[in-house]
């Protein structure tokens, strides 16, 4: 312990008025359960409690002291039955009353079977502490944890079979006033530790996220992996199937998207997501329309590591429209706005939903992803098609990275189709979406078609469909940052569509347009003293700044003289030929 004592698993009696006075000092939070080898369905967390001394907890509530759990073991108990004893343990400024920032956390791993004779008290091995030093936080994703936390974090785990442990509280429960956090493995508690150092004010229910806003793939701690079998509802019971034994198994993780922790190469939540959709509808009893979404249907914001950013729903711009009419400006009031909308008098039948999240950052780059799914309310199939997952990772060394050397070496893998939802019948009608990538430097709309090829053995049904990679070996294009955004295109039978953008999508060391360099030059494209002359009266003129912005357009030629000084880059474009010139303003 922070004080010199050792950290111990107590019996009752000896731990019951334990109390360590370390408040404004240190943070120090114990985690502790009984697992059983044998049985993989039986896990029991809770049986430490927990609490967290911070020093801007309300005094007289016990928050502002750490005391020791209640553990009692029974001698006799199998072999089979283990122990463990996790904690962590801050160093706090008590002025700005947070962690002391650059100093390492204490880190505590300890575990010990349960087949003791007497009443035991478990004596940790000082070798077991370790210093880890939390990752810095991303602001535009994370806001500072509430003084007063609204509530336990429950995560889920998972069983050798996928399924969920029966979570079983047995003793004391813990401190209202504390977060629960729990896991196993020492892959997963890095993960987790860094989630648990992001939390937010806002947070899901029925996410295995521990109140940070995202929530990492469920865990296999038998393989020590990420299983990424469904980016939506990632471990829910719906996602099941009945095997051979009559027993339900949740489906496998998609080979291509699951990872090992060591595969992780950028840090979570540092790239730009996608959307992806699942739209159910029901009945409305109007003749006209007769069906509309209901609250059934679910989205979700997934990053690169096939995380879920829960925190992006609550961040995003969301209109549903119907002509020129605004009919729902909230994603939860969809359904509700929309069938009231729907079955009125007047109510137009072409739907545009938009979804637009500039609620995060990559690297220090302010971020920008939309999804727009457009489809007619009365057409037999009113369900757009969607992405379910986009991935991209080093073809060099297999890390999961947005960063790389040469754009050659990024595999963008995605997945995704049709899911054409039959209300009738409660099924979705899976089929084959026409699909388009496109990729155009960071903060411009000179896109470029990208080769795309679809792998027929990497499908999987009913939650994945159909799944493609890219190849940008033939593409050249060069950004004034060597960021490049992407855009997906996903077009079924009857018409309706989904056009998805990311950016910041993709970074390549040498994508970066070097300082007076002319690209792609098919004119006289140069700058003359403050003046940028295209060469062309009708060639359109574009200037951006470092940060992607556009800041000054013409028609002909472009003055310059009054952008403050930096770095720009210019791109002019005339009968289908382009020029960029790479410029400083001093």
């Amino acid at each position: 312990m922070p004080d010199g004592k050792p950290m111990k698993l107590k019996t009752w009696e000896t731990s019951k008025n334990l109390v360590w006075t370390g408040a404004n000092i240190f943070r120090f939070t114990m985690y502790a359960g009984v697992l059983c080898t044998k049985i993989p369905s039986y896990f029991s967390p809770g049986l430490y409690s927990l609490a967290e001394n911070r020093p801007y907890m309300p005094k007289g509530s016990g928050a502002d002291v750490c005391r020791s759990g209640d553990i009692f073991i029974n001698p006799g108990v199998s072999s089979a039955f283990v122990a463990y004893n996790d904690a962590t343990v801050f160093q706090l400024d008590t002025a700005a009353k947070k962690e002391k920032a650059g100093v390492p956390m204490l880190y505590v791993s300890m575990s010990s079977p349960c087949n003791f004779k007497k009443d035991t008290v478990l004596k940790n091995d000082p070798s077991a502490y370790v210093l880890f030093t939390p990752p810095v936080r991303k602001a535009s994703l994370f806001s500072a944890k509430p003084a007063t936390p609204k509530g336990l974090y429950r995560l889920e785990h998972l069983t050798a079979d996928n399924q969920r442990y029966n979570v079983i509280t047995v003793g004391s429960q813990a401190d209202p006033n504390s977060n629960v956090l729990m896991c196993q493995g020492m892959g997963a508690w890095r993960i987790l530790l860094i989630l648990s150092s992001q939390e937010t004010t806002k947070f899901r229910t029925y996410s295995a996220d521990s109140g940070s806003g995202i929530a990492m793939p469920p865990y296999q701690p038998q393989t020590e992996e990420y299983v990424v079998n469904d980016p939506i509802s990632t471990g829910n019971l719906n996602h099941t199937a009945i095997d051979k034994s009559g027993q339900f198994v949740a489906y496998p993780g998609h080979p291509r998207f699951s990872y090992k922790v060591e595969e992780l190469g950028d840090t979570i939540g540092d790239s730009a997501p996608y959307l992806t959709i699942s739209l159910l509808a029901g009945p409305t009893g109007n003749e006209n329309h007769p069906y509309w979404y209901t609250n059934q249907s679910n989205m979700e914001w997934v990053g690169n590591a096939m995380e879920r950013r829960a925190v992006d729903m609550f961040g995003q711009q969301f209109y549903c429209i119907a002509g020129t009419d605004t009919v729902a400006n909230e994603w939860r009031k969809l359904p509700s706005d929309g069938k009231k909308y729907i079955t009125g008098a007047n109510a137009k039948s072409d739907i545009t939903l938009e979804f637009d999240n500039t609620n995060f950052k990559v690297g220090n780059i302010q971020g920008h992803s939309k999804a727009v799914y457009t489809t007619n309310v009365k057409r037999a199939d009113m369900f757009p098609p969607t992405l379910r997952g986009v991935q991209i990772r080093s073809r060099v060394d297999g890390k999961i990275t947005t960063r790389h050397k040469h754009l050659r070496d990024a595999r963008i893998s995605f997945a995704g189709g049709d899911f054409n939802y039959d209300p009738t019948t409660g099924i979705n009608q899976l089929e084959k979406a026409d699909v388009k990538l496109e990729i155009a430097p960071f903060g411009t709309t000179e896109y470029t078609t990208v080769p795309i090829s679809e792998l027929s053995d990497y499908y999987m049904a009913p939650v994945w469909t159909n799944y493609y990679e890219a190849d940008l070996s033939g593409y050249h294009g060069k950004s004034v940052n060597g960021w490049f955004d992407l855009r997906f295109t996903l077009t079924d039978k009857a018409g309706n569509k989904c056009v998805q953008t990311a950016s910041p999508a993709l970074f390549s060391e040498n994508g970066t347009i070097g300082v007076g360099a002319i690209e792609n030059a098919g004119m006289n494209f140069a700058l003359v003293g403050d003046v940028l002359y295209s060469g062309s009266d009708s060639a359109r003129v574009m200037v951006y700044d470092a940060a992607g912005r556009m800041v000054a357009s013409a028609t002909g030629n472009v003055s310059v003289a009054a952008l403050p000084q930096g770095l720009y880059v210019a791109t002019a474009v005339n009968d289908g030929k382009t020029a960029t010139l790479k410029f400083v303003k001093r």
